[in-house]
C-alpha cells in the first residue's frame, strides 16, 4: 500500500512538473518570487525572491547566482545540490509564484542601508529586516514611507515601537513599487553616561525603551562600596525634571516595575561613593586604642609596683 501512495505521489508531481514545463522556457530574473517543494523534507520546501545580485536565500545555493536560468535547469541545479545534502535524489518541483515583488530603498538607521526586492505583502517590516534591521539609535516611532504619487511625494510616518508592543499588523502599510523608508535617528546625543561607583564607568549607547537599570547592568553594576540610595539621574536635555535621586535598595525590593525610570540620550547617571566618616571613625579609634592599651597596661602595673 505504501509503495502504491508513494508511486501515485511521484506521478503527480511529475504531472506537475510537466504542467510548469511550459513555463520553463521563460528566464528567471531578479525580483522573481519561486516556490520550491521538496518532496519529504518539509525543511527545504519556500517560497523565495531573486535579490538584486541574483542570489536566493536558499540554505543549499545561497551564494549562486540564478538570473538567468530557465526553471527546468534550476531545478536541475536543486537537485544535484539537495542530493548532496540528503544522500539521496529527491524529488523536487519550482515554479513561479503570483506573489508580487517591489523594488524599495531603506535609508537611515539600519544596519546595511540600501535599495531592496521585497514581496508587496511585506510591508515596511519586512523591508527593514531586508536591510539588517534597526541600529541602536533609530528612533522607531517616527520611521518614514515615501511614496511618490501623481508626481508629488507623499510621506506616511509610521510607530515601529507602537507595532513591536502593540503587535497590529493593521499599523504597517503596504509597500509600493519605488517607496522609500527613512528610519530616522534619535536626535542630540545618542549616548548615556554612567559614572562614580559602577565596575565598568563609561559612555553607553541606548536602544528605544532603555532604562535606569539597563544601563546599570551594561556598566557592570554598582561597586560595594556603592551609594544605593543616593543614585541621581541627570538628564539635562529634558526642559523639566533635570535630576531624580533614585533610592536602588527600595527599587530591588518593590514589584512595581513600571516605577523603574527610563533614561533618554544624553542622560548621565551618577552612582556615589558611601560616607566614609564611620568607617574612618572606628579605624582610628580601633588604631588609637592599640597603642594606648599596652601604655595603660604598663601604668597600670606601675602603679601596682609602687604600692
Amino acid at each position: 500500500m505504501k509503495k502504491i501512495v508513494v508511486l501515485l505521489v511521484s506521478l503527480f508531481l511529475i504531472c506537475l512538473q510537466t504542467v510548469q514545463g511550459q513555463v520553463s522556457g521563460v528566464k528567471i530574473q531578479k525580483g522573481d518570487i519561486i516556490e520550491v517543494r521538496v518532496y519529504g523534507h518539509e525543511e527545504l520546501s519556500k517560497t523565495i525572491m531573486v535579490q538584486s545580485d541574483g542570489t536566493v536565500n536558499y540554505p543549499l545555493i545561497s551564494d549562486i547566482p540564478i538570473d538567468g536560468l530557465q526553471l527546468d535547469e534550476f531545478r536541475e541545479v536543486l537537485i544535484a545540490q539537495a542530493t548532496k545534502y540528503l544522500g539521496e535524489r529527491p524529488i523536487i518541483t519550482v515554479r513561479f509564484s503570483q506573489i508580487i515583488s517591489v523594488h524599495v530603498t531603506v535609508l537611515g538607521q539600519v544596519v546595511v542601508p540600501g535599495e531592496y526586492l521585497v514581496a508587496k505583502s511585506a510591508t515596511v517590516q519586512g523591508a527593514i529586516t531586508q536591510a539588517g534591521g534597526f541600529t541602536p539609535r533609530a528612533q522607531l516611532d517616527q520611521v518614514k514611507v515615501i511614496r511618490k504619487k501623481d508626481k508629488q511625494d507623499t510621506t506616511r510616518i509610521v510607530d515601529m515601537y507602537q507595532f513591536y508592543t502593540q503587535g497590529d499588523p493593521d499599523l504597517l502599510p503596504d509597500l509600493e513599487e519605488g517607496d522609500v523608508i527613512v528610519v530616522p535617528g534619535v536626535p542630540g546625543s545618542h549616548d548615556v553616561k554612567v559614572m562614580g561607583e559602577v565596575k565598568n564607568p563609561g559612555t553607553y549607547t541606548v536602544f528605544q525603551g532603555s532604562n535606569f537599570l539597563d544601563l546599570l547592568y551594561m556598566a557592570g553594576g554598582p561597586t560595594e562600596e556603592a551609594h544605593l540610595k543616593k543614585i541621581r539621574l541627570i538628564s539635562p536635555l529634558k526642559k523639566t525634571a533635570k535630576e531624580i535621586e533614585i533610592n536602588l535598595d527600595d527599587m530591588l525590593q518593590t514589584s512595581e516595575l513600571e516605577k523603574i525610570p527610563s533614561v533618554q540620550p544624553g542622560d548621565i547617571i551618577y552612582v556615589p561613593k558611601k560616607s566614609t566618616f564611620w568607617k574612618t571613625f572606628v579605624s582610628v579609634i580601633q588604631n588609637v586604642s592599640a597603642v594606648l592599651t599596652p601604655i595603660l597596661l604598663m601604668m597600670w602595673y606601675y602603679s601596682r609596683a609602687q604600692d
